[in-house]
């Protein structure tokens, strides 16, 4: 089980434009070359968090975490429990998105203002964890300008309560982690609010 953190003191940031170096707790520094914000030793099979920070920025007034993978040549294969499907996006799963993700965020998100009208989006993209005909996970493998090109953005990870304990969370970002493979990506990051326990 990870130890929990002690509480962060200072580190709280306000960012009136990018880019700036942000304060760290425990006076760590940031490889602010290579990321924007925090590290953490491995998105998927992270042990232990490392120079972890909280901050504001002008997309953000929430903290955020970000947790990031600095190479994508060691992935393991999806292993998924016995009746549970990995797919990519297809038109028809737009609804199935809005309710899973709403579900999981606790607010009412719709699929084609959150993904279709980003500038970013391919549905091969994002990715699904299907049970019974039904979308159980989401992730997508996103990219952001503020990252770079050779930096992927796991985002909107979502998974149904109702199968926690086949580790949906881990498959569905291991999916969107093969997709940046695919798409020549060699790091990939995921932001997270420092309330959203399932995320860390």
């Amino acid at each position: 089980m990870m130890k929990k953190l002690p509480p962060l003191k200072n580190a709280r940031v306000a960012f009136p434009k990018f880019p700036l170096k942000p304060r760290v707790a425990r006076n760590v520094p940031v490889n602010w070359n290579l990321y924007k914000s925090t590290f953490v030793d491995s998105l998927v099979k992270n042990t232990a968090i490392f120079n972890t920070c909280r901050m504001e920025t002008p997309e953000r007034a929430l903290p955020q975490l970000v947790m990031a993978k600095t190479h994508l040549d060691d992935l393991s294969p999806l292993r998924l429990d016995a009746g549970y499907t990995a797919l990519q996006f297809a038109p028809g799963d737009e609804a199935g998105w809005n309710t899973l993700v709403s579900e999981s965020f606790g607010r009412r998100y719709d699929f084609d203002t959150t993904l279709r009208a980003d500038p970013f989006f391919q549905a091969e993209r994002v990715w699904f964890i299907e049970h019974a005909g039904k979308l159980v996970a989401t992730a997508s493998a996103w990219r952001s300008e503020n990252w770079g090109k050779n930096t992927g953005v796991i985002h909107m990870v979502a998974a149904s309560p109702e199968h926690r304990g086949h580790q949906l969370g881990y498959q569905i970002s291991l999916a969107a982690l093969h997709q940046f493979v695919r798409e020549d990506v060699h790091h990939a990051v995921l932001q997270t609010d420092d309330d959203r326990l399932p995320a860390i």
